[in-house]
């Protein structure tokens, strides 16, 4: 009797030469018409015609199944030799789904492997490899004709001020999907330092909303994707940068470097498919809700608002089905305190206590944390081989204990979880503060909504009353609270769990004061260059910390400080001005004096001098 072979899907039933198509796109209308334009203002005749040729050239992925064949037999080794194991979950459900659909990959990106990943993973389990929108970075000699064999196609950071690049992309990507082919985009653009999704990039979202008005007969199935590494191979260069290192321009050879640890363990690494979204859907459901006749009745801010939406749902479902060991659960447990070392039970305590609230917030808990071997006791000796936790011996009870330095490091895997314990932090830190009713908290939650929203990114369609009822239930099961007449109080006896968990939140509020106290004092110096302000930031910030003023130092990040001026400048506090040598400078905006009504927001009753 003779096997049947599984023949090997590669990148679809299309093909096409990429030699070939080239030519075929310069003959389309759209890209014709651009092209005629062009030519008319041209002060070289050919000139248009000549970077037309070079644009298709530099976009159009060169797929190989020669190359996927080769990729699939180095990487295999490559995944044994540096991961404890590769874990995916939920491509089972997503093939049910895709039969006959148009699939566009949105995974989160956590490292440069994410690229060769999400392709490996497909093409083991006989799925099409999809082309992947990639940074044209990484089209470095050599490297760029493999990748382009892989299915990579080159975009620029920006089509701004060049409608003949921008026709060639957009004409291409067009052809991509009206034959059907998966396609891969990375909803946050570039890769994500802190651990913690970073908002969503809607260009590329804002093209396929573009491509299905064009098309209303069609759909777009949306997946979202989830990358979890135990340990981010690039974690070096990020623990560089978030200690203030200048951002390293990314590219394939740094990489490359990355595979020159050959000999470390970076644990496990899982991959989580979600099941499909239909775009179409989606901009129905929003039209409907503007009351507009059609997508194309939006007005342009209501456009963007649909990109944005469509991305933060994305974003929501990559939370909801991210799957990992609970390390970012004892990382939590070890920034909760003051103090950085811990009885064995102790840590080991708080570290459950979290896991048990996480199943409580959590609609997908059970499938989401991993049970590790030897559980909880086994990530915490994961922690001490790689060196970021020290361990001490003692006759009584052994010590666990990290160093200052490693604070960062630990918030890194703190990230991958902490979008799901911000409202119970929230709530924790609020019941401190003297709140004492459930719709107060309500309240406060929806500012802090509004304060964090460049850090965490609810979509519209979250329940925040049913937040603070889950969390708020588990409390009182739990004994942290008690309620009597609709009036609610901490329980003394679990102080310490709900200082633990008003900790979470705090180093993204204390980076705010930190930046009030700033704009607010003599070291405000208007206009002030942009780069220039997030340093002052940074460097007061350190001596707050010194004088201890503030606990955290894992707040004393860039991105943060980035995302707290973004804040402002959108609440009219500051203006943002761009000059002709790329610098910005910030000046006071007409509503500056809001900023002094945000302390005794934030933390209300202290004293913020």
């Amino acid at each position: 009797m003779k096997l049947e072979i599984k023949k090997k899907p590669y990148f679809g039933e299309h093909k096409y030469s990429a030699k070939k198509l080239i030519k075929e796109l310069q003959e389309y209308p759209e890209i014709a018409q651009v092209l005629k334009t062009e030519s008319e203002s041209e002060k070289r005749p050919g000139t248009a015609k000549k970077l037309l040729n070079e644009y298709l050239k530099e976009i159009v992925a060169t797929p190989s199944s020669t190359v996927i064949e080769g990729l699939r037999r180095s990487l295999r080794m490559l995944w044994y030799r540096i991961f404890n194991g590769l874990e995916i979950q939920g491509i089972d459900e997503l093939r049910s789904q895709m039969a006959g659909k148009q699939v566009i990959y949105l995974p989160c990106h956590r490292s440069h492997l994410d690229y060769l990943l999400l392709s490996y993973v497909l093409d083991e389990h006989y799925l099409e490899v999809p082309h992947i929108i990639a940074g044209n970075n990484l089209n470095v000699a050599g490297v760029g004709k493999i990748l382009k064999g892989g299915g990579a196609v080159f975009m620029r950071r920006t089509f701004r001020n060049n409608p003949l690049y921008a026709t060639s992309f957009i004409t291409y990507l067009h052809y991509l999907l009206d034959h059907k082919f998966p396609i891969e985009i990375f909803i946050e653009g570039g890769r994500s330092r802190t651990g913690k999704n970073l908002q969503p990039r809607i260009g590329n979202i804002e093209m396929l909303i573009d491509y299905l008005e064009k098309n209303p007969d069609k759909d777009l199935h949306l997946v979202p994707v989830s990358f979890t590494y135990e340990k981010v191979p690039e974690e070096g260069a990020y623990l560089k940068e978030l200690n203030g290192a200048e951002k390293q321009q990314e590219n394939l050879f740094e990489m490359l470097n990355a595979f020159k640890v050959l000999k470390k363990n970076f644990g496990k690494v899982y991959v989580s498919f979600a099941p499909l979204m239909s775009l179409k859907d989606m901009i129905k459901d929003f039209v409907a809700e503007k009351k507009a006749e059609s997508l194309s009745d939006l007005e342009p801010e209501a456009a963007k608002e649909l990109a944005f939406s469509v991305g933060t749902d994305v974003l929501e479902k990559i939370n909801i089905y991210t799957r990992t060991s609970a390390v970012p659960v004892v990382a939590t447990a070890l920034l909760s305190q003051r103090h950085r070392g811990f009885h064995k039970r102790e840590l080991l305590e708080k570290s459950q206590f979290l896991v048990d609230l996480y199943q409580q917030v959590h609609p997908r808990a059970q499938d989401t944390l991993v049970e590790s071997e030897g559980g909880l006791e086994g990530i915490i000796e994961f922690l001490i081989q790689g060196g970021t936790v020290g361990y001490i011996h003692d006759p009584d009870e052994d010590i666990y204990y990290f160093n200052s330095k490693d604070k960062i490091r630990l918030n890194l895997y703190k990230n991958v979880f902490v979008h799901h314990y911000v409202i119970p932090s929230i709530i924790a830190l609020r019941l401190k503060h003297g709140i004492k009713r459930r719709e107060e908290l309500l309240e406060n939650i929806l500012m802090f909504n509004e304060l964090l929203r460049h850090e965490f990114m609810f979509p519209r369609s979250y329940d925040f009353t049913e937040a603070v009822d889950t969390m708020l239930d588990f409390s009182l099961k739990n004994d942290l609270i008690t309620e009597l007449d609709g009036e609610l109080s901490i329980n003394p006896a679990m102080k310490d769990k709900i200082n633990m968990l008003a900790n979470i939140i705090t180093p993204f509020l204390e980076s705010f004061l930190v930046a009030i106290n700033v704009l607010t004092s003599k070291k405000a110096k208007f206009p002030m260059d942009y780069k220039n302000m997030v340093s002052v930031f940074r460097e007061t910030h350190h001596k707050l910390l010194l004088l201890g003023k503030i606990d955290s130092i894992e707040g004393n990040l860039t991105v943060s400080y980035k995302n707290i001026i973004q804040f402002f400048f959108e609440e009219k506090i500051v203006t943002i001005s761009k000059l002709k040598n790329k610098k910005k400078l910030v000046r006071k905006g007409d509503k500056f004096d809001k900023i002094f009504d945000l302390p005794d927001k934030i933390f209300p009753g202290a004293n913020h001098s």
